[in-house]
């Protein structure tokens, strides 16, 4: 089963962990998640309640969940096998990179979810 259509998923912000939290707070309201890099390498992604719930003195990098797990993903993959890796690895989102590694979104489970379901109904 393969979905013809394009995965829907959310818009994300990247940001450098040195980011500071009080001068990325007046950005971040209209994103859900933001992706934190150092260089060219995802270390990890903050939602916007973490941010906004955090010390505005301190660094992205600085308060990011250790543990937590990142996975990325192309957009190119089945939806159940996206959806059953998040539930099998206990993670909330996924992040979609492009062949270069360049953040393109994230995937949440509700998301991953409905892209089961549209791909069920195409079927």
């Amino acid at each position: 089963m393969a979905l013809k259509v394009k995965l829907k998923h959310k818009n994300v912000l990247t940001l450098s962990g040195e980011e500071i939290i009080k001068d990325v707070k007046p950005i971040i309201s209209r994103y859900p998640i933001v992706v934190v890099t150092e260089g060219n390498r995802i270390i990890g992604y903050l939602t916007s309640d973490e941010i906004q719930s955090a010390d505005e003195d301190k660094k992205l990098k600085d308060i990011i969940k250790k543990g937590r797990s990142v996975l990325t993903i192309t957009g190119k993959e089945d939806p159940l096998e996206i959806l059953n890796l998040m539930v099998r690895s206990n993670i909330n989102y996924v992040i979609i990179v492009d062949e270069k590694g360049k953040v393109k979104g994230a995937l949440s489970v509700k998301d991953a979810l409905e892209n089961v379901k549209r791909m069920i109904k195409s079927d």
